[in-house]
């Protein structure tokens, strides 16, 4: 790990300052995943899509404009990079942006995680940081010059033939094994058979792309431990609650692969059973509390991949979990408040429903690191997009995110 903590993004400009002065003191020298460059050329597309890109298709890594390299040997022998102490580059004018763009237009496909800082070491210099984790998207070529890069012990060489094999295979196959475990995954409504007549709602954070195990156990004891004053200030570990433990109304899941989800039954029925009535403030809240616990848990163990939001609002016709129960399919309505906005299954058939099983089924991607850096924004985006599927210019109701740092 690079960086003291687990994101760029979660550092402030002065932590950034320390962390270039930290290097630059300690002689922290050249590896696979740091490099240093004494000069920024906006002119040579080529060389910085090759150094970006080559760090993108192994396993990540740091990229310093603005700090020159010295020769240093070991007492083995072996020759290493390490920073000059005279470092530092006069700024230029929307280098950042330019950055932005020259690498975008010239690295296929677009590096998904892309983080660029320009960053004060004097009143007048600075130092450019170009970051970029491994990449779920590799492997990326280097337009200008038809070629793969990886990084290698201090530089970037060409990729062979049977690596670039690989990594395609491994991104069509992360994908798919993602979108094969959204579809058969039912994120705990199974639990939710016996109540309200088979209706139940499930909301879920689920991975895009499945690159394996993310979520060590082991660790997560303690961690989810935790006093009863401290769940009622901090509001974001999991709970579950119900009748029964064989008939939860509420059950929280986690997933090896990072996903987590909620299944909860907050669905209710009028004039005679004729209506499924859904209370849109109600469904909101539950929503947030899923950002809230998302937001450290995801913090908690360093995971920033994309994810897709899932809701799904379940009325099935039969019991798919136990088909003896039979029930008659009726509308879904989501009240705000008093007033109806909208008849889901009735009368409106663009929105997402599922044919089939009259399910109302909505998704939307975001990143883990969205969530940890901007939770507030990631349930305005989800808030926004709901009400606009009732036809409303804007929402009528969003809840704040409110995140307590006391006991972390």
């Amino acid at each position: 790990m690079i960086f003291p903590k687990p994101h760029i993004d979660l550092m402030t400009q002065k932590e950034l300052e320390k962390m270039v002065k930290t290097l630059v003191q300690n002689k922290q020298p050249e590896s696979i995943e740091l490099d240093y460059k004494a000069i920024l050329n906006l002119k040579d597309k080529a060389e910085l899509a090759k150094d970006i890109s080559s760090f993108a298709n192994v396993i990540g890594g740091l990229l310093i404009y603005g700090i020159p390299e010295e020769e240093k040997e070991l007492p083995d022998g072996t020759k290493v990079k390490i920073p000059s102490n005279n470092y530092g580059i006069f700024s230029q004018k929307e280098a950042t942006t330019r950055l932005q763009q020259i690498l975008n237009s010239n690295i296929r496909p677009t590096l998904p995680e892309l983080r660029i800082k320009e960053v004060n070491i004097t009143k007048d210099e600075v130092v450019y940081m170009i970051w970029h984790p491994q990449s779920f998207m590799a492997p990326h070529m280097a337009n200008l010059k038809k070629k793969y890069y990886k990084r290698g012990e201090g530089e970037a060489v060409s990729m062979e033939e049977y690596e670039i094999k690989n990594l395609y295979e491994r991104r069509l196959m992360a994908k798919k094994e993602a979108e094969l475990f959204f579809e058969e995954e039912y994120f705990g409504a199974e639990n939710l058979i016996h109540v309200h007549k088979g209706i139940r709602t499930t909301i879920a954070f689920s991975p895009l792309y499945q690159l394996g195990d993310f979520i060590n156990f082991s660790d997560l004891k303690e961690y989810m431990s935790c006093e009863l004053l401290v769940r009622l200030f901090t509001c974001w570990r999991p709970f579950g609650r119900g009748q029964t433990l064989e008939s939860p109304s509420d059950t929280w899941r986690i997933y090896n692969n990072g996903a987590i989800s909620r299944a909860l039954t907050i669905a209710h029925t009028q004039d005679n059973d004729a209506q499924i009535i859904i209370e849109l403030r109600e469904l909101l809240d539950k929503i947030a509390e899923l950002i809230k616990f998302a937001n450290k848990f995801y913090e908690k163990n360093n995971y920033f991949m994309p994810l897709i939001f899932h809701l799904k609002a379940y009325n099935h016709g039969f019991n798919k979990f136990e088909p003896k129960f039979k029930y008659d399919f009726k509308p879904i309505f989501f009240y705000y408040k008093d007033y109806q906005l909208e008849s889901i299954v009735s009368s409106n058939p663009d929105l997402p429903v599922d044919p089939k099983y009259k399910d109302f089924i909505f998704k939307k991607e975001f990143s883990a690191a969205d969530i940890i850096i901007e939770p507030q924004k990631v349930m305005d985006d989800i808030a926004k997009s709901l009400f606009e599927y009732m036809s409303l210019s804007k929402p009528l109701y969003v809840p704040q995110i409110n995140i307590i740092e006391l006991f972390y």
